[in-house]
């Protein structure tokens, strides 16, 4: 899952001459949102990753880890926090545990309709640009995708040098089920509604201050970290195998 591709991404960052391969044991194809010509069964097909071919990926650093998804503040950290606990208590409970994606969804869909107070956040970009106000959230990207196919970042490429900075402004309560739904269906660059509440930028490298320490999800991982840390894209950090259609080799070969 997308837990064990942070670990995994963590301990060979540095590593020379290695190469890794990814298959997705969850239905969580999030990470696979990078490289669209991939349909989930090449990527789920063993034989296919054995006979794959090698990418240079970014990596997004933030102090001395590595994130290569997705790594968020603000009140999509605390759902992950949330769920983490929660599973842990309610595995055996086999309708809650079948129907998890489900859950999810309504329960972002309540903090959104709850978690008004401000939580405020100053971010330095390239060294210069400066965004400094309350938030919902916080994303820092590597790829388009996170939370099960959540689009937080539509313009987000693997291996172009940068992270995507998605800064959601606090907004009026009235706005939470119509932000909601241009969030979720990741129209935040198209709608104009949603232009007034959303700040999007390329950044190589981000400074953030913030009141009080914090937690940090890292594809799906959470740390607690202090009042200020650093943000930078590590340009063809790993080389990650991708899969490739088998069936489509051997037809060649024929």
């Amino acid at each position: 899952n997308l837990e064990s591709l942070h670990f995994t991404v963590n301990a060979l960052a540095g590593a020379s001459g290695v190469e890794f391969g990814f298959l997705p044991c969850d239905g969580n194809y999030d990470f696979f949102s990078a490289f669209p010509e991939l349909p989930a069964s090449k990527i789920m097909n063993i034989d296919n990753l054995l006979y794959g071919r090698t990418v240079d990926i970014d990596l997004v650093k933030i102090n001395e880890r590595y994130c290569v998804n997705v790594a968020y503040i603000g009140i999509d950290t605390n759902i992950s926090r949330f769920f983490y606990h929660l599973f842990r208590l309610c595995r055996w409970f086999s309708f809650f545990h079948l129907n998890q994606q489900w859950f999810k969804r309504w329960f972002n869909f309540l903090l959104f309709m709850f978690d008004m107070q401000p939580n405020s956040i100053r971010i330095r970009i390239n060294g210069y640009a400066l965004l400094e106000d309350s938030y919902t959230a916080v994303m820092f990207a590597n790829t388009q995708k996170y939370g099960t196919g959540t689009t937080c970042a539509p313009l987000a490429k693997i291996d172009d040098g940068l992270v995507d900075l998605l800064f959601i402004k606090k907004f009026p309560l009235q706005a939470v089920i119509k932000m909601f739904n241009i969030y979720w269906n990741g129209r935040i660059l198209e709608d104009d509604y949603a232009r007034n509440y959303i700040e999007y930028r390329h950044c190589m490298n981000i400074e953030v201050e913030t009141p009080e320490s914090m937690f940090i999800a890292m594809d799906n991982v959470i740390y607690l970290y202090d009042k200020q840390f650093s943000i930078q894209s590590i340009p063809a950090a790993l080389r990650l195998l991708l899969p490739v259609d088998t069936d489509a080799m051997i037809d060649d070969r024929r």
